[in-house]
């Protein structure tokens, strides 16, 4: 499909709803194969930041990560949540418990976990990390300047100085009132990065 579209004059340099050209959105999730067609076909490659730059702000921002909580995927959400209810567990919140879209936070002291339903796809992993901040719209820039720099190496052929960390979600508001964005580690690992929307 995107050869055909290069092949009848799609204008490479178009942006979607987010700014973000073709290229940038091939970039960001790590799919090479797209990203090299873009490129031979003229698409410009967005502009990065330095490694170094990256880092030390990286560093910067690791203090408004107030904790993380690890999401298992389990067979029956419902039964799960009273299980660790039974254990002494509260229940934090909950929604459509009964369903294929279901998700439910309990806690205990200070620590908490999130449960939702097995995955089908052989990609799905059985946990998944939740890095709530206060922060996640700079985390998000860091992120994707740091995942473009080294899309930008692939491009011109050199050996990525960092490992990948590929886009699987862009920052977005959900209906639960969270501002999210996701990526995945060397394993398969979705991180999602959350912050509270204010009142």
């Amino acid at each position: 499909m995107l050869d055909l579209l290069i092949e009848l004059g799609a204008d490479l340099e178009a942006t979607d709803d987010k700014g973000r050209t073709p290229l940038a959105v091939a970039m960001l999730r790590g799919d090479e194969e797209a990203m090299r067609r873009l490129h031979v076909a003229g698409a410009q490659a967005p502009k990065t930041l330095a490694g170094s730059s990256v880092d030390a702000r990286m560093s910067a921002l690791a203090a408004s990560v107030t904790r993380i909580t690890p999401m298992l995927r389990v067979p029956n959400v419902r039964a799960t949540v009273d299980w660790y209810r039974s254990i002494g567990f509260e229940l934090a919140g909950a929604h459509e418990i009964d369903s294929d879209e279901a998700w439910a936070e309990v806690y205990f002291g200070g620590s908490s976990l999130m449960l939702v339903p097995r995955g089908t796809k052989s990609t799905d992993r059985e946990v998944n990390f939740w890095v709530r901040t206060d922060r996640v719209d700079d985390l998000y820039q860091l992120l994707k300047g740091r995942q473009l720099a080294r899309a930008s190496a692939v491009l011109a052929g050199a050996t990525p100085a960092i490992p990948e960390a590929r886009f699987t979600a862009e920052p977005h508001d959900t209906f639960y009132g969270e501002r999210e964005f996701t990526i995945v580690d060397l394993n398969g690992y979705e991180l999602t990065f959350a912050q509270p929307l204010k009142p």
